[in-house]
Protein backbone atom coordinates (compact mmCIF):
# COMPACT_ATOMS: atom_id res chain seq x y z
CA UNK A 1 0.00 0.00 0.00
CA UNK A 2 1.20 3.35 -0.74
CA UNK A 3 1.62 5.32 2.41
CA UNK A 4 2.55 8.63 1.15
CA UNK A 5 -0.37 8.51 -1.25
CA UNK A 6 -2.25 7.28 1.63
CA UNK A 7 -1.15 10.27 4.09
CA UNK A 8 -2.16 12.86 1.00
CA UNK A 9 -5.26 12.02 0.65
CA UNK A 10 -5.66 12.01 4.83
CA UNK A 11 -4.81 14.80 4.97
CA UNK A 12 -7.30 16.66 1.89
CA UNK A 13 -10.14 15.00 4.02
CA UNK A 14 -9.16 16.44 6.99
CA UNK A 15 -9.24 19.87 5.44
CA UNK A 16 -12.92 19.54 5.76
CA UNK A 17 -14.67 19.81 9.18
CA UNK A 18 -16.90 16.83 9.86
CA UNK A 19 -17.08 15.18 6.38
CA UNK A 20 -18.43 18.09 4.41
CA UNK A 21 -19.37 16.00 1.24
CA UNK A 22 -20.36 16.09 -2.24
CA UNK A 23 -24.06 15.42 -1.81
CA UNK A 24 -23.93 19.25 -0.85
CA UNK A 25 -27.69 19.39 -1.97
CA UNK A 26 -28.85 16.13 -0.34
CA UNK A 27 -32.65 17.12 1.74
CA UNK A 28 -32.47 14.99 5.31
CA UNK A 29 -35.26 12.84 6.14
CA UNK A 30 -35.44 13.93 9.85
CA UNK A 31 -39.03 12.56 11.25
CA UNK A 32 -38.24 11.92 15.32
CA UNK A 33 -39.40 9.85 17.77
CA UNK A 34 -41.40 12.03 19.77
CA UNK A 35 -40.31 11.65 23.91
CA UNK A 36 -43.57 13.07 25.12
CA UNK A 37 -43.46 14.75 28.73
CA UNK A 38 -47.19 15.50 28.57
CA UNK A 39 -49.33 14.33 31.69
CA UNK A 40 -46.71 11.97 32.78
CA UNK A 41 -46.23 11.09 36.36
CA UNK A 42 -42.43 11.55 37.43
CA UNK A 43 -40.96 8.89 38.97
CA UNK A 44 -38.31 8.68 41.70
CA UNK A 45 -34.87 10.81 40.03
CA UNK A 46 -32.53 8.25 41.94
CA UNK A 47 -34.32 4.68 40.65
CA UNK A 48 -34.74 6.45 37.14
CA UNK A 49 -31.01 7.04 37.14
CA UNK A 50 -30.01 3.77 37.78
CA UNK A 51 -32.63 2.40 35.29
CA UNK A 52 -31.45 4.46 32.75
CA UNK A 53 -27.23 3.08 33.75
CA UNK A 54 -28.52 -0.45 33.71
CA UNK A 55 -30.40 -0.36 30.53
CA UNK A 56 -28.38 1.67 28.29
CA UNK A 57 -24.84 1.89 29.63
CA UNK A 58 -25.23 -2.09 30.86
CA UNK A 59 -23.92 -1.28 34.91
CA UNK A 60 -25.71 -1.02 37.78
CA UNK A 61 -23.58 1.37 39.96
CA UNK A 62 -20.67 3.94 39.13
CA UNK A 63 -18.34 5.54 41.10
CA UNK A 64 -19.44 9.20 43.17
CA UNK A 65 -19.66 11.59 40.90
CA UNK A 66 -17.80 15.23 41.26
CA UNK A 67 -19.75 17.38 39.38
CA UNK A 68 -23.22 18.72 39.61
CA UNK A 69 -24.88 16.21 41.52
CA UNK A 70 -28.12 18.26 41.55
CA UNK A 71 -28.50 18.38 37.83
CA UNK A 72 -29.37 14.30 37.92
CA UNK A 73 -32.47 14.95 39.80
CA UNK A 74 -33.07 16.71 36.65
CA UNK A 75 -32.39 15.13 34.10
CA UNK A 76 -33.01 11.29 35.32
CA UNK A 77 -36.84 12.09 36.06
CA UNK A 78 -37.03 12.59 31.85
CA UNK A 79 -34.85 9.77 31.37
CA UNK A 80 -37.00 7.01 32.68
CA UNK A 81 -39.92 8.50 30.41
CA UNK A 82 -38.52 7.17 27.06
CA UNK A 83 -36.31 4.39 28.99
CA UNK A 84 -38.93 2.44 26.41
CA UNK A 85 -38.31 4.33 23.12
CA UNK A 86 -36.79 1.67 20.09
CA UNK A 87 -33.20 1.89 20.16
CA UNK A 88 -32.00 0.06 16.42
CA UNK A 89 -30.69 3.11 15.01
CA UNK A 90 -27.84 0.92 12.96
CA UNK A 91 -29.27 1.88 9.43
CA UNK A 92 -32.22 3.90 10.27
CA UNK A 93 -34.05 5.70 7.29
CA UNK A 94 -34.93 8.36 9.51
CA UNK A 95 -32.50 10.64 11.91
CA UNK A 96 -33.20 13.54 13.88
CA UNK A 97 -30.82 16.08 11.85
CA UNK A 98 -31.95 19.46 10.55
CA UNK A 99 -31.27 21.09 7.41
CA UNK A 100 -28.54 24.06 8.52
CA UNK A 101 -27.80 27.62 6.39
CA UNK A 102 -25.05 27.89 4.46
CA UNK A 103 -24.29 31.41 6.45
CA UNK A 104 -23.33 32.14 9.90
CA UNK A 105 -25.60 35.25 10.73
CA UNK A 106 -25.45 35.61 14.37
CA UNK A 107 -22.92 37.18 16.11
CA UNK A 108 -20.45 35.46 18.64
CA UNK A 109 -18.07 32.80 19.33
CA UNK A 110 -18.52 30.00 16.92
CA UNK A 111 -17.65 26.90 18.65
CA UNK A 112 -18.91 24.08 15.88
CA UNK A 113 -20.34 25.05 12.38
CA UNK A 114 -22.34 22.01 10.82
CA UNK A 115 -21.13 20.84 7.77
CA UNK A 116 -24.10 20.71 5.15
CA UNK A 117 -25.95 17.61 5.51
CA UNK A 118 -26.05 14.21 3.95
CA UNK A 119 -28.90 11.97 2.59
CA UNK A 120 -27.52 8.74 3.50
CA UNK A 121 -24.78 6.51 4.45
CA UNK A 122 -22.59 7.18 1.40
CA UNK A 123 -20.73 4.17 0.00
CA UNK A 124 -17.64 5.54 -2.36
CA UNK A 125 -15.54 3.17 -3.95
CA UNK A 126 -12.35 4.22 -5.79
CA UNK A 127 -14.05 7.50 -7.35
CA UNK A 128 -17.46 6.19 -7.81
CA UNK A 129 -20.61 6.71 -5.16
CA UNK A 130 -22.95 4.16 -4.99
CA UNK A 131 -25.99 2.68 -3.19
CA UNK A 132 -25.24 0.55 -0.65
CA UNK A 133 -28.67 -1.66 -1.45
CA UNK A 134 -28.07 -1.62 -5.62
CA UNK A 135 -26.64 -4.49 -7.65
CA UNK A 136 -23.84 -2.27 -8.35
CA UNK A 137 -22.91 -2.46 -4.00
CA UNK A 138 -23.19 -6.49 -4.60
CA UNK A 139 -21.20 -6.39 -7.25
CA UNK A 140 -18.43 -4.44 -5.08
CA UNK A 141 -19.09 -7.12 -2.53
CA UNK A 142 -21.29 -5.30 -0.32
CA UNK A 143 -24.70 -6.81 1.60
CA UNK A 144 -27.11 -5.92 4.11
CA UNK A 145 -27.57 -8.47 6.50
CA UNK A 146 -31.34 -9.09 7.96
CA UNK A 147 -29.85 -7.07 11.42
CA UNK A 148 -28.68 -4.45 9.59
CA UNK A 149 -24.81 -5.39 9.48
CA UNK A 150 -23.44 -3.83 6.63
CA UNK A 151 -20.92 -6.71 5.17
CA UNK A 152 -18.41 -6.57 2.97
CA UNK A 153 -16.50 -9.66 1.03
CA UNK A 154 -13.51 -8.69 -1.27
CA UNK A 155 -14.40 -9.10 -4.54
CA UNK A 156 -12.29 -11.51 -6.87
CA UNK A 157 -9.07 -9.50 -9.07
CA UNK A 158 -9.27 -5.99 -6.91
CA UNK A 159 -6.18 -3.82 -5.97
CA UNK A 160 -4.95 -3.98 -2.33
CA UNK A 161 -4.62 0.18 -3.69
CA UNK A 162 -8.13 0.20 -4.42
CA UNK A 163 -9.90 1.72 -1.58
CA UNK A 164 -13.56 1.86 -0.02
CA UNK A 165 -15.08 4.89 1.61
CA UNK A 166 -18.10 4.43 4.22
CA UNK A 167 -19.38 7.66 5.41
CA UNK A 168 -21.68 8.15 8.49
CA UNK A 169 -24.74 10.89 8.17
CA UNK A 170 -25.10 13.23 11.00
CA UNK A 171 -27.72 11.57 13.15
CA UNK A 172 -26.83 8.17 12.46
CA UNK A 173 -24.67 5.22 12.75
CA UNK A 174 -23.83 2.15 11.22
CA UNK A 175 -22.05 -1.42 11.94
CA UNK A 176 -19.76 -2.91 9.36
CA UNK A 177 -17.64 -6.39 8.89
CA UNK A 178 -14.64 -6.43 7.11
CA UNK A 179 -13.60 -9.62 4.90
CA UNK A 180 -11.41 -11.00 7.98
CA UNK A 181 -14.23 -10.65 10.43
CA UNK A 182 -13.46 -7.57 12.28
CA UNK A 183 -16.80 -5.80 13.41
CA UNK A 184 -16.71 -1.82 13.47
CA UNK A 185 -19.61 0.73 14.82
CA UNK A 186 -19.17 4.19 13.33
CA UNK A 187 -20.65 7.32 14.83
CA UNK A 188 -22.49 9.84 12.95
CA UNK A 189 -20.17 12.02 10.85
CA UNK A 190 -17.28 9.78 10.83
CA UNK A 191 -15.64 8.11 7.89
CA UNK A 192 -13.65 4.60 7.16
CA UNK A 193 -10.97 3.84 4.04
CA UNK A 194 -10.31 0.69 3.67
CA UNK A 195 -8.78 -1.49 0.80
CA UNK A 196 -10.38 -3.81 -1.18
CA UNK A 197 -8.17 -6.28 -0.09
CA UNK A 198 -6.15 -7.01 2.69
CA UNK A 199 -2.27 -8.69 1.68
CA UNK A 200 -1.98 -11.48 2.90
CA UNK A 201 1.17 -11.06 4.91
CA UNK A 202 0.98 -7.68 5.87
CA UNK A 203 -0.64 -5.77 8.52
CA UNK A 204 -4.07 -5.17 7.74
CA UNK A 205 -4.60 -0.99 7.38
CA UNK A 206 -7.49 1.12 7.39
CA UNK A 207 -7.96 5.18 8.23
CA UNK A 208 -10.76 6.40 10.50
CA UNK A 209 -12.04 10.15 10.68
CA UNK A 210 -14.59 10.59 13.48
CA UNK A 211 -15.51 7.96 15.69
CA UNK A 212 -15.61 4.44 15.84
CA UNK A 213 -15.80 0.85 18.02
CA UNK A 214 -13.81 -1.95 16.99
CA UNK A 215 -13.97 -5.32 17.56
CA UNK A 216 -10.87 -6.71 15.77
CA UNK A 217 -10.52 -10.57 14.69
CA UNK A 218 -7.47 -12.35 15.83
CA UNK A 219 -4.58 -12.34 13.50
CA UNK A 220 -1.09 -13.25 14.92
CA UNK A 221 0.12 -13.10 11.36
CA UNK A 222 -1.21 -9.50 10.43
CA UNK A 223 -1.69 -7.15 13.18
CA UNK A 224 -4.50 -4.83 12.45
CA UNK A 225 -3.41 -0.89 12.41
CA UNK A 226 -6.08 2.41 12.64
CA UNK A 227 -4.61 5.25 11.35
CA UNK A 228 -6.50 8.48 13.07
CA UNK A 229 -5.19 12.01 13.11
CA UNK A 230 -1.59 11.63 14.18
CA UNK A 231 -1.69 8.32 15.75
CA UNK A 232 -1.49 4.87 14.49
CA UNK A 233 -3.56 2.38 16.75
CA UNK A 234 -1.82 -1.27 16.48
CA UNK A 235 -3.50 -4.78 17.40
CA UNK A 236 -3.79 -8.22 16.97
CA UNK A 237 -7.23 -8.85 18.23
CA UNK A 238 -9.21 -7.14 20.21
CA UNK A 239 -12.22 -4.34 21.62
CA UNK A 240 -11.27 -0.48 21.58
CA UNK A 241 -13.10 2.70 20.75
CA UNK A 242 -11.41 5.73 18.82
CA UNK A 243 -12.92 9.40 18.47
CA UNK A 244 -10.77 11.48 16.13
CA UNK A 245 -12.51 14.38 14.84
CA UNK A 246 -11.12 17.21 13.03
CA UNK A 247 -10.38 19.94 15.50
CA UNK A 248 -9.85 17.80 18.75
CA UNK A 249 -6.97 15.88 20.00
CA UNK A 250 -7.26 11.97 19.28
CA UNK A 251 -8.28 9.68 22.21
CA UNK A 252 -8.42 5.62 22.05
CA UNK A 253 -10.32 3.72 24.96
CA UNK A 254 -9.44 0.17 25.40
CA UNK A 255 -12.35 -2.37 26.47
CA UNK A 256 -10.31 -5.68 26.25
CA UNK A 257 -6.90 -7.18 25.42
CA UNK A 258 -3.95 -5.30 24.46
CA UNK A 259 -3.28 -2.16 22.25
CA UNK A 260 -0.61 -0.43 21.16
CA UNK A 261 -0.66 3.70 20.17
CA UNK A 262 2.01 5.49 18.01
CA UNK A 263 2.68 9.15 17.29
CA UNK A 264 5.70 10.10 15.11
CA UNK A 265 4.54 13.87 15.14
CA UNK A 266 6.85 15.21 17.63
CA UNK A 267 10.43 13.39 18.08
CA UNK A 268 10.96 15.09 21.97
CA UNK A 269 7.41 13.73 23.07
CA UNK A 270 6.29 10.22 24.41
CA UNK A 271 5.76 8.62 21.13
CA UNK A 272 4.45 5.52 22.22
CA UNK A 273 2.33 3.60 25.22
CA UNK A 274 0.67 0.21 25.62
CA UNK A 275 -2.68 0.25 27.13
CA UNK A 276 -4.41 -2.34 29.55
CA UNK A 277 -8.32 -2.28 29.64
CA UNK A 278 -9.60 0.21 31.19
CA UNK A 279 -6.98 2.92 30.12
CA UNK A 280 -7.10 5.37 27.29
CA UNK A 281 -4.09 7.34 25.32
CA UNK A 282 -4.78 11.34 24.46
CA UNK A 283 -2.67 12.86 22.53
CA UNK A 284 -1.80 16.18 24.88
CA UNK A 285 -1.71 19.48 23.51
CA UNK A 286 2.52 19.33 22.96
CA UNK A 287 1.88 15.94 20.72
CA UNK A 288 2.87 13.87 23.45
CA UNK A 289 1.26 10.72 24.60
CA UNK A 290 -0.71 10.73 27.59
CA UNK A 291 -2.19 7.74 29.65
CA UNK A 292 -5.33 8.16 31.76
CA UNK A 293 -8.07 6.05 32.89
CA UNK A 294 -11.01 6.07 31.31
CA UNK A 295 -14.96 6.15 31.87
CA UNK A 296 -15.58 3.31 29.61
CA UNK A 297 -19.47 3.36 29.71
CA UNK A 298 -19.52 6.75 29.26
CA UNK A 299 -17.25 6.61 26.48
CA UNK A 300 -19.33 4.03 24.58
CA UNK A 301 -22.55 5.67 25.69
CA UNK A 302 -23.13 6.82 21.55
CA UNK A 303 -23.33 2.87 20.70
CA UNK A 304 -25.82 2.39 22.86
CA UNK A 305 -28.06 5.57 21.64
CA UNK A 306 -27.50 7.69 24.59
CA UNK A 307 -25.51 11.44 25.25
CA UNK A 308 -23.62 10.54 28.84
CA UNK A 309 -21.64 13.59 29.76
CA UNK A 310 -19.52 13.60 33.14
CA UNK A 311 -18.36 16.62 33.91
CA UNK A 312 -17.32 18.22 30.30
CA UNK A 313 -17.68 21.27 30.17
CA UNK A 314 -20.54 23.16 27.98
CA UNK A 315 -18.82 23.60 24.62
CA UNK A 316 -17.80 20.42 24.64
CA UNK A 317 -21.51 18.71 25.67
CA UNK A 318 -23.15 21.15 22.65
CA UNK A 319 -20.39 20.40 20.39
CA UNK A 320 -21.39 16.94 20.68
CA UNK A 321 -25.04 17.53 20.12
CA UNK A 322 -24.84 20.19 17.36
CA UNK A 323 -22.68 17.52 15.40
CA UNK A 324 -25.12 15.38 15.80
CA UNK A 325 -28.49 17.07 15.03
CA UNK A 326 -26.44 19.11 12.09
CA UNK A 327 -26.99 22.82 13.88
CA UNK A 328 -23.87 25.34 14.61
CA UNK A 329 -22.86 26.02 18.08
CA UNK A 330 -22.29 29.95 18.91
CA UNK A 331 -21.75 31.35 22.69
CA UNK A 332 -23.04 35.22 23.01
CA UNK A 333 -20.32 35.66 25.00
CA UNK A 334 -17.76 32.91 26.37
CA UNK A 335 -18.51 33.13 29.90
CA UNK A 336 -19.75 29.70 30.05
CA UNK A 337 -18.17 27.96 27.99
CA UNK A 338 -15.84 25.64 30.37
CA UNK A 339 -19.32 25.03 32.71
CA UNK A 340 -18.83 21.41 33.55
CA UNK A 341 -21.81 19.63 33.26
CA UNK A 342 -23.27 15.62 34.26
CA UNK A 343 -25.92 14.96 31.81
CA UNK A 344 -27.60 12.28 29.97
CA UNK A 345 -29.84 12.00 27.31
CA UNK A 346 -31.72 9.92 24.31
CA UNK A 347 -30.08 10.52 20.90
CA UNK A 348 -33.73 9.68 19.51
CA UNK A 349 -35.02 13.09 21.14
CA UNK A 350 -36.48 15.85 19.74
CA UNK A 351 -33.63 18.72 20.01
CA UNK A 352 -36.16 21.13 21.79
CA UNK A 353 -36.76 18.31 24.59
CA UNK A 354 -32.60 18.26 24.88
CA UNK A 355 -32.33 22.10 25.05
CA UNK A 356 -34.91 22.16 27.58
CA UNK A 357 -33.34 19.83 29.83
CA UNK A 358 -30.22 21.67 29.63
CA UNK A 359 -31.54 24.69 30.22
CA UNK A 360 -33.08 23.14 33.60
CA UNK A 361 -29.31 22.59 34.73
CA UNK A 362 -27.86 24.85 33.30
CA UNK A 363 -26.31 28.50 34.78
CA UNK A 364 -26.63 29.79 30.88
CA UNK A 365 -29.58 29.84 29.00
CA UNK A 366 -29.49 28.12 25.07
CA UNK A 367 -32.28 28.68 22.48
CA UNK A 368 -32.64 27.27 19.07
CA UNK A 369 -31.87 29.82 16.05
CA UNK A 370 -31.25 30.05 12.56
CA UNK A 371 -30.19 26.29 12.49
CA UNK A 372 -27.78 27.46 15.55
CA UNK A 373 -27.52 26.35 19.26
CA UNK A 374 -26.57 29.62 20.78
CA UNK A 375 -26.19 30.47 24.34
CA UNK A 376 -27.14 34.14 25.04
CA UNK A 377 -26.61 34.86 28.02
Amino acid sequence: MDTNKWNEEAETWSENPDLQMKEEDAQMDFELRRASLEDAAVPDADEAFEQFKAERLGKPERRALGVRLWAVAAVAACLALAVFLPWNRWLSPSSPVAEVSSAINIPGTVVYEAPAPMGDIALTVGDKTINLHSNDARKQGFSVSQDQMIQFLSPENVSPEDRTTLTIPQGKTAKLQLPDGTKVWLSACSRLIFPQKFLEHAPREVRLIGEAYFEVAHDEARPFIVHSGKVSTTVLGTQFNIRSFEGEQPRITLVSGSVRVSNSTNVGARREVTLVPGQQAVLGANNSLLVEEADVEGVLSWKNGAFYFEGQTLREILTEIGRWYNLNVIFITNQHLDDSLHYNADRSWKIQQVVSQLNNICETHIKIENNSLVVDE
